[in-house]
C-alpha cells in the first residue's frame, strides 16, 4: 500500500512537470525603445520549455510574421528601411508539443529621417522677380508637410526669411519669386519639412537685372517771401530715376512752363529737397516757376507755380501790412506811418499799454503802443515806438543813408537826421539853411509834407499842400511818463541820430505852422516812424 502511494505521487509530479508552460523573453539594445529610421535593430529572443518539447517559435512585427526561430537564444536583425515613422510591436510566441504557449512583446518607436531636397537652377530673372524650383527626393520616412524655397540677400536663407509655400509631398515643384530689388544679389535654398524637422537644399545665388534708368521725379515748392524783386521757392526730388541727379534748381519766366533755357538757379546735385532764391525780378509782375532735376537720361520739371511780385508803389512789412510809397528827389519814402509789431526776423516787439509800465521804461527799452491804447488809431496813424524799439539795438548813426534797418522791413531803413535834412532840401531848403540847421530850428517845408484839409489835422492846418506826396498825419506822441498827447495837432518822427545818451533827434510837424521842427526827446518817448528805401 505504501509503494502504491509513492507511485501515485511520482505520477502526479511527473504529470505536473510535463504541464509546465514554456518561457519567452525578447530583448533589444534600447532603453527608451526609440530608433532612427533606416537602421537595423538587433533583437534577441530566448525561449525555454521545462518539458523540452517546444514545437515552434515565431517572431511577429506588428502582427505580421517575419521569422521562424530555432536554437535559443536567437539573434535577429530588424531592418527599419521601408517602414514609416510610428509605433510598432515586436512579439515572439513559443508553443510546446502539449499546446502550451508563451509569448513576449515589446513596443518600439521608429523616428523619421529629415527629407532630402535639392534646389533647381534660377531662371526668368527680371528687375524684380525670378523663377525657382525644387525637388523633394526622399520624405525621410515621414510625410512631407511643407516645401518651397527661402531667399534673402544674406547667405543660407531659412524659413525665418522670405519663403514660398508649395504644398506637400515628394517630387518636383516650381514657382516665381516677386518683390525683389533690381541690381541685387539674392541667395535661394529649397526646403522640405516632415515630422523630423526641416532640411534645406543646396544654395544658389543670382543677381536681379540692372535697374532701369528714367528721368527724375521732382515737385515744385510753393513760392514764399515775395518782395518787389525777389521770392523763394525750391523743390523735392523724390526719385532719381535710377541714376545720379547731376543738376537741380528752379526755372522762372514771365511766360508759362519755363525751362533751363530761361532764368534758373543751380542747387547742386543729389536727391531730396532744396530751396532756391529767385532774384532780379520786376515789381508788379506775374512770374511762373518750375523746379527741375537732371540725370544722365534727361531733365524733368515739377508742376508750374505762379506768383506776383509786390506792387511797385507799395512795400510790405513782416505782419503783411502794405504801405504806399513816394519818391521825393533821390529818396523813396513810405507814404504812411509804420505799424508793424515784429522785426523783420519775426521777433515780437513788446506792447506796453499801462501808464506805470511805460513810465518805468528805461532809455534802451524796446516797446510800442497804439495811441490811447486803441488799435484802430494804429490803422490810421501807425504805432508809437520808443527809440530803442525803432533802432532795434543799433548804435546811433548820422550817416546818409543811416544803414540802420531797425524796425523797418528788409530793404528799408530808419532815416538819420541828415536824411531828413536832405528831404527838406529836395523840398526847397537851401544849402545855407541846411548848414545853419540846429536844434529846435524850423524850416518852411512842413506844409509840403502835411496831408491837406482837416479830416485828420486840426484846423487851420496851416500851409498844408502835400505837394511832396509825403502825406503826414497828426499821430501825436506818448511822453516818457506814459501820457498820450497831441493827436490831431502834432506828429513827430524818430531819426537814427542821438543828441546824447538819453535823448535822440526827431523831426516834427504842427497843425498851426508850416515849418519842419527839429528837436530831441527822451529815448523812452513813443514817436512815429517813417522808413526810407535802401
Amino acid at each position: 500500500m505504501k509503494k502504491l502511494s509513492l507511485l501515485l505521487i511520482l505520477i502526479v509530479l511527473l504529470s505536473c512537470r510535463k504541464n509546465q508552460p514554456p518561457t519567452c523573453i525578447i530583448t533589444h539594445p534600447s532603453n527608451n525603445a526609440v530608433f532612427a529610421h533606416g537602421i537595423s535593430i538587433p533583437i534577441s529572443v530566448d525561449a525555454n520549455d521545462p518539458d523540452g518539447t517546444v514545437s515552434g517559435v515565431k517572431l511577429y512585427f506588428n502582427n505580421i510574421g517575419i521569422a521562424n526561430l530555432e536554437n535559443f537564444p536567437f539573434n535577429f536583425e530588424l531592418n527599419t528601411d521601408g517602414y514609416t515613422s510610428g509605433n510598432y510591436t515586436i512579439k515572439a510566441t513559443v508553443t510546446d508539443n502539449s499546446g502550451l504557449e508563451a509569448s513576449d512583446e515589446v513596443q518600439i518607436t521608429i523616428d523619421a529621417d529629415l527629407p532630402s531636397v535639392t534646389t533647381s537652377d534660377i531662371s526668368g530673372i527680371t528687375v524684380s522677380s525670378a523663377n525657382y524650383g525644387g525637388n523633394v527626393v526622399s520624405d525621410g520616412g515621414a510625410a512631407v508637410t511643407a516645401r518651397g524655397v527661402c531667399w534673402s540677400t544674406s547667405q543660407n536663407p531659412t524659413l525665418s526669411d522670405s519663403h514660398t509655400s508649395d504644398g506637400n509631398g515628394t517630387g518636383s515643384y516650381s514657382g516665381s519669386i516677386t518683390g525683389l530689388t533690381c541690381n541685387t544679389t539674392y541667395y535661394v535654398r529649397a526646403y522640405a519639412t516632415n515630422s523630423a524637422g526641416t532640411t534645406y537644399g543646396n544654395q544658389i545665388s543670382f543677381p536681379t537685372s540692372q535697374c532701369p534708368v528714367n528721368i527724375p521725379v521732382v515737385t515744385t515748392t510753393s513760392v514764399s517771401s515775395i518782395t518787389k524783386t525777389s521770392a523763394q521757392s525750391g523743390g523735392n526730388i523724390t526719385d532719381d530715376g535710377g541714376a545720379a541727379v547731376t543738376a537741380k534748381g528752379v526755372c522762372w519766366s514771365t511766360s508759362q512752363n519755363p525751362t533751363t533755357s530761361d532764368n534758373c538757379t543751380n542747387n547742386g546735385s543729389g536727391s531730396g529737397s532744396f530751396t532756391s532764391a529767385i532774384t532780379g525780378l520786376s515789381c508788379g509782375t506775374t512770374y511762373y516757376v518750375r523746379a527741375y532735376a537732371a540725370n544722365s537720361v534727361g531733365t524733368s520739371y515739377g508742376s508750374q507755380v505762379s506768383f506776383n511780385t509786390d506792387d511797385c508803389t507799395t512795400v510790405k512789412d513782416y505782419d503783411d501790412n502794405i504801405y504806399q510809397i513816394v519818391t521825393i528827389g533821390d529818396q523813396i519814402w513810405m507814404q504812411e506811418n509804420l505799424k508793424v509789431t515784429h522785426y523783420s526776423d519775426g521777433t515780437e516787439i513788446q506792447l506796453v499799454e499801462s501808464v506805470s509800465e511805460w513810465d518805468a521804461l528805461i532809455q534802451t527799452d524796446k516797446a510800442y503802443c497804439w495811441y490811447d491804447n486803441n488799435s484802430s488809431n494804429g490803422n490810421t496813424y501807425g504805432a508809437l515806438y520808443t527809440w530803442g524799439a525803432a533802432m532795434n539795438g543799433a548804435s546811433s548813426s548820422t550817416a546818409n543813408p543811416s544803414d540802420v534797418q531797425g524796425v523797418c522791413p528788409k530793404g528799408w531803413h530808419l532815416p538819420s537826421d541828415d536824411e531828413w535834412k536832405q528831404l527838406e532840401m529836395y523840398l526847397g531848403m537851401s544849402q545855407e539853411e541846411a548848414d545853419k540847421y540846429s536844434a529846435y530850428r524850423g524850416t518852411d517845408e512842413g506844409g509840403k509834407l502835411k496831408e491837406t484839409g482837416t479830416t485828420h489835422w486840426s484846423s487851420p492846418n496851416t500851409g498844408a499842400t502835400n505837394e511832396s506826396g509825403f502825406t503826414a498825419l497828426p499821430a501825436g506822441r506818448r511822453t516818457n511818463t506814459g501820457i498820450f498827447v497831441n493827436l490831431t495837432t502834432h506828429t513827430e518822427f524818430w531819426t537814427t541820430s542821438q543828441n546824447n545818451s538819453n535823448d535822440a533827434w526827431y523831426h516834427s510837424l504842427n497843425y498851426n505852422y508850416e515849418q519842419v521842427y527839429r528837436g530831441d526827446h527822451y529815448k523812452n518817448t513813443g514817436l512815429s516812424v517813417r522808413c526810407v528805401k535802401d
